[in-house]
This record gives structure tokens, sequence and C-alpha cells, in this order.
């Protein structure tokens, strides 16, 4: 089969690609998703600041202008992200669960910044240990649901 070879730009990412599959829709990718960067968290003495754009990108294409990346969990913490958006969609789902089932519990005290690290780290980290994305995912009440 005929390769198409790219002139010797260290831009051109369509080096040693089938000309077959250069033009041919069905090869585009398989796992589109939406990602952000740019968080910033600066330390100072009567806090932390944080700040993050509002842009989701999909792949090069700039689509999302405003696409807020901070969420606030409760009245002490406040989150931020980069890379893919719809694990931050779930993180933020699960955060805020875990939020009302604390508040139900009603009594007098709140989950800390380190408790809500904590549990974080942990969920990510679980996640990643099982190669269970959240563009992929199913979570815990549709399986639920699926069982019943």
């Amino acid at each position: 089969s005929e390769v198409y070879q790219a002139p010797n730009n260290p831009f051109d990412y369509s080096a040693n690609v089938p000309l077959s599959a250069k033009h041919d829709p069905s090869t585009r990718t398989t796992s589109p998703i939406v990602t952000g960067t740019s968080v910033l968290a600066i330390k100072y003495e009567d806090g932390i600041m944080l700040a993050a754009d509002t842009l989701g990108s999909y792949g090069s294409l700039a689509k999302f202008f405003d696409f807020p990346r901070l969420k606030k969990i409760n009245s002490t913490t406040l989150v931020g992200v980069s890379g893919d958006l719809s694990d931050f969609q779930f993180l933020v789902e699960t955060l805020e669960d875990l939020v009302v089932e604390d508040e139900c519990t009603d009594d007098g005290s709140a989950l800390t910044p380190q408790e809500i690290h904590h549990f974080t780290t942990t969920m990510l980290y679980n996640r990643r240990c099982k190669s269970n994305k959240a563009k992929t995912r199913d979570t815990e009440k549709e399986q639920q649901r699926r069982e019943r």
C-alpha cells in the first residue's frame, strides 16, 4: 500500500499515514474528548487564589468558550481542573453527592478540604487502576438501575 511521506515539517502529524486513510472520515479519532488547560493556584499569606480559563478544546479546535472549570464544593473547598472535562463533570457530580450525604447526617460538622482531597485522590486512583475513564463509565447509580 502507498504511504504518504510528510515533508520535513515538525508540525505535520500525518506522516506515514496510508493515503487511503488520509481522507476517510471513518478513520478520525474514535475517542473524542473535550479538554481544558490553564489552571493556576497561588498560595499567599491569607489563603489560596485559584484561577482558570473557560475554554474547552475539542482536539485543536477551540469549541466551548464558556466552560467553567472551577467549582465550589462547599463553603471551604473550591476544585479546579485541567484535562478531560467529562472527568471533571463526573468528579463534580460525585463530590456534590458526597456533600449532600454529609449535610443529611446533620451532625454539625462539614467536610474539610483535606477530607475532600483525600476522597478525590482515592477515587481517582481507584478509577485509574481500573482504567475506567468517565467517557466510558457506568456509574454506580446506572449499575444499580440495571440490576433491578
